[in-house]
């Protein structure tokens, strides 16, 4: 009688127990290591040492989870579908939680398009073997934007644009620069020296609406160069170069000449803004982001993505 074969066992399956953990103010990094294997709870704690591992473990992981040594831990020591989880969650904690929907919709989409958590953790270099795919990475920003529903999609267009417009402010000289002779001859004529002097050297005027500006500028200003500052505005955040981007953007802007204040109003006020405020920002913002190339888009990505995350 022959001796029986014992059965090749199965591999065994990776530890993915991050899958159900939700990250809220009060979550910890015991609960983080709670889900993940001994391998790479060792790995985290030979990174970090005994001593910071266990302040780690006591922690706000929002917290801990801000800073770049700890992503680049996660990125080194967890297993690659636990670090697409806690990426995920993380973009999720800090734009305000997504709803279940939403976050089984964005896990499953970066399973197949890691470089969505990779571009948010700041870790491309360190885990893709091709950091350089811009018509990829445009593929994938836009096609994860619909995992989202209308709020969410909300929260992650003021999140990138308002910081945009913060890092790249449009300066009092930016404004004089794009409004023609004849307009910039009136403000020097119909404004005392100091002020003129003073919205030339402001490091940041008052965006596309211009609302604190006093009544002699507004009347030196036409109608039309005022639809072309939000225009201007929107570029120069987004950091589009090339003519076409530009030209896109400067279109957008005569329809939606308002779209900067209402980014601004979301980041300081959203419960005074009404369910049309929220799909106008998502809905726009789909369409600026359209207007971009992909040289454009993957640099406005790998700055401002990481912002998705603490």
């Amino acid at each position: 009688t022959p001796t029986p074969v014992p059965p090749t066992p199965e591999p065994m399956q990776p530890t993915l127990a991050l899958k159900d953990l939700r990250i809220t103010p009060e979550t910890t990094g015991q609960e983080l290591v709670a889900g993940i294997s001994e391998a790479e709870s060792a790995c985290m704690s030979a990174a970090m040492g005994d001593a910071n591992f266990q302040l780690f473990q006591g922690a706000p992981l929002l917290a801990s989870a801000a800073l770049d040594s700890a992503k680049g831990i996660f990125a080194t020591c967890l297993e690659h579908g636990n670090l697409l989880f806690l990426g995920n969650e993380l973009m999720s904690a800090q734009l305000g939680g997504w709803s279940e929907e939403a976050l089984a919709c964005t896990t499953d989409f970066s399973m197949t398009h890691p470089e969505l958590v990779y571009e948010a953790l700041g870790v491309v270099e360190l885990l893709s073997s091709d950091p350089s795919h811009p018509g990829e990475v445009h593929a994938i920003l836009l096609d994860m934007y619909d995992c989202l529903d209308t709020t969410e999609k909300a929260n992650f267009m003021v999140t990138m644009m308002s910081s945009a417009l913060v890092a790249t402010p449009f300066s009092g000289q930016d404004l004089l620069d794009i409004l023609p002779a004849s307009e910039v001859e009136c403000l020097q004529t119909n404004l005392p020296e100091p002020v003129f002097a003073m919205i030339a050297n402001a490091p940041s005027v008052a965006g596309g609406e211009l609302r604190d500006a006093p009544p002699q500028l507004l009347a030196c200003i036409s109608a039309e160069s005022l639809s072309i500052i939000p225009g201007e505005i929107l570029a120069r955040g987004m950091g589009a170069t090339s003519d076409d981007s530009r030209a896109c953007i400067a279109d957008f802007s005569v329809t939606h000449s308002h779209y900067v204040e209402l980014v601004r109003a979301f980041a300081e006020h959203a419960e005074d803004l009404s369910p049309e405020d929220f799909v106008e920002i998502a809905d726009d913002g789909f369409k600026l982001f359209s207007c971009l190339n992909d040289e454009e888009l993957m640099t406005f990505q790998g700055t401002y993505m990481p912002l998705l995350v603490p």
